[in-house]
Order: structure tokens, then sequence, then C-alpha cells
């Protein structure tokens, strides 16, 4: 599974999907709840990135179910930053949302944003965070030069940063700031 460390109730659950984590939340017995993206088919796929559905569904699920071939981590990240709900609350606020659609967005209501808000009472997503870093130092570096974007973000990162631009550069010039 990854993490040697075993979960215990209440604690987040980090899964690494790659170039991505998704995020659930161990209620106990082996489960986990998450959040899993609604597809446009109709199937659901946890921290799916494909943009198709503005829904997410609260799943209980087998941590290894959930797992797949993904590594886990127990991640309680902000444990020093906030106060950490009571074991309790965070078990029964999780488990009354089961079944339950969500709103769903990838930048600001993703499964980090859901498993913190349920252990801290705060919504808050790290990779979200930072990504725009990322992008934001992209496009000074690309200010400064095309190789140093380069290297700050990568190929991807700087068309990002281009196609950020543009749009930037367009919605200034249809209300008229620059004439």
């Amino acid at each position: 599974m990854g993490d040697t460390q075993m979960p215990e109730p209440g604690d987040l659950i980090e899964m690494d999907r790659g170039p991505y984590a998704h995020w659930a939340v161990y209620v106990g017995g082996g489960d986990v709840i998450h959040v899993t993206r609604l597809e446009q088919s109709g199937s659901s796929s946890g921290g799916s990135k494909s943009g198709k559905s503005n829904v997410a569904v609260v799943t209980k699920q087998n941590l290894k179910e959930a797992l797949g071939t993904s590594t886990f981590r127990v991640n309680n990240f902000l444990d020093q930053e906030y106060k950490v709900r009571p074991v309790d609350e965070i078990l029964g606020r999780a488990n009354s949302l089961v079944g339950q659609q969500v709103p769903y967005h990838l930048l600001a209501s993703n499964c980090e944003h859901f498993v913190t808000d349920l252990r801290y009472g705060k919504r808050k997503s790290r990779q979200v965070n930072s990504g725009l870093e990322k992008v934001a130092a992209g496009a000074a570096a690309a200010a400064i030069s095309p190789a140093a974007a380069m290297g700050a973000l990568g190929p991807v990162g700087v068309l990002i940063t281009a196609v950020y631009s543009l749009i930037m550069w367009r919605i200034i010039k249809a209300t008229k700031v620059f004439k």
C-alpha cells in the first residue's frame, strides 16, 4: 500500500496518482470516504481530471479498492496549522454525506478541499496552491526569457502559461483597459 503507517479514523489519506494526488478520509474498518467525479457517462472516477462534470458523489469504499494500483500515505498536513475536529465529528459528518452529490471544481472544490473541510473545517488544497505558484513562476520566467520559463515549468507549463496570457490579454482588450 505504500506507507507502513496504519491510518487511524479521521486521518487524511493521500493516494499517489502520478501527476496528482487523490484524497480520502479514513473512517475505520479498512474504509475511506472520498469524492468521486461523476462522468458524463454516469460512471465515477476518483480524482478524474477530465473536466466533464462539476458534480461529485461522496463515496464510502474499501481503502484497497480506492487505491487500485496507487500507493498511499497518512498525511494530516495541516495539524500544526489548524485545530483538528474531534474524530466522532469527522466520522459523523463524513458518513452523513455518503451517497450525496456535492459540487466539484478542480481549483475550488476538489477531493483535497473535501477532506480538509471534514478534518479541520477549512477547505484547503496544497495541490492547487502549488500549481498556481508554478504558473505564476512560469509567467514571471517567461517575461524574462523563454529558456527560464522552460526550466521553471517544462513544455506543458509554458503552453498553459501562454494560453492563460492570451486569454487575459483578450479580456483586457475586450474591457478596453488599453486603447
